[in-house]
Formats: C-alpha cells, sequence, structure tokens
C-alpha cells in the first residue's frame, strides 16, 4: 500500500520557515537562542529520535509482548561552529523500562526470558 507524505515550508521573514505538516504548523527558526522556535537541526534530531522510539516501542511490543513502562530516546550532534550544514558527530541515547518481554520462537510460541533487565 502506498503512502504519499507531504509538508510544505513557506518563508516568513528573517530566517523564520512554518512547516505546515497537516493541519499543524511547526515554526522552524535560525539562529538558537533562548525562547526561539527550534532550528532545523534539532527538528531533524527530534526527527530521528520520534523515530527511534516508535520502531523501538513497535518492535518490543510486536515480538516480545512488551509494555513499556517508559521509553526516553535522546538524539545527540555535534555540529561545527562555523558551518550549520556539517554534524561531524551524532548519537542516540535509549532509556526504557518493561516489567513484562516474553521470546517467541520460530514457532510463534512464547517463553519469558531468564533475565530482562538487560533491555
Amino acid at each position: 500500500m502506498r503512502a504519499d507524505l507531504a509538508v510544505r515550508a513557506v518563508h516568513r521573514g528573517d530566517m523564520r520557515i512554518d512547516v505546515y505538516v497537516r493541519d499543524r504548523i511547526l515554526p522552524i527558526d535560525y539562529p538558537s537562542r533562548p525562547g526561539a522556535d527550534p532550528t532545523p537541526l534539532e527538528v531533524l534530531l527530534a526527527s530521528l529520535a520520534a523515530c527511534a522510539g516508535n520502531t523501538l516501542n513497535m518492535v518490543l511490543r510486536r515480538k516480545f509482548g512488551a509494555k513499556l513502562d517508559s521509553l526516553e530516546v535522546e538524539a545527540r550532534a555535534e555540529r561545527r561552529e562555523n558551518t550549520q550544514r556539517y554534524l561531524p558527530s551524532s548519537s542516540l541515547c535509549i532509556a526504557s523500562a518493561a516489567k513484562k518481554l516474553r521470546r517467541r520462537d520460530s514457532t510463534g510460541l512464547s517463553a519469558s526470558p531468564k533475565d530482562s533487565s538487560a533491555l
């Protein structure tokens, strides 16, 4: 099944852009300063963190039968001060807690793992 996604970015003066996502407006501004809207790179990191969190949640629920008590994903990146377009490093840090995890073998049967604290 095909799902088309589209967003529209409209320049609003200076370095302000309004991004239209479905029926929402996401204001994006530059440069980063207290009280300002997020920068494009911050929105990119937010998208990566949200995608990683949703994917992990889906995998844990579907494959392990887990119900997460908590899930946090932090995306970090380093950028060069003199250029806004280059990220020499980035990372995702994930913290989660679940009370019940089950492993499914190739037959589709579930078994409780001995120690799920590593997840």
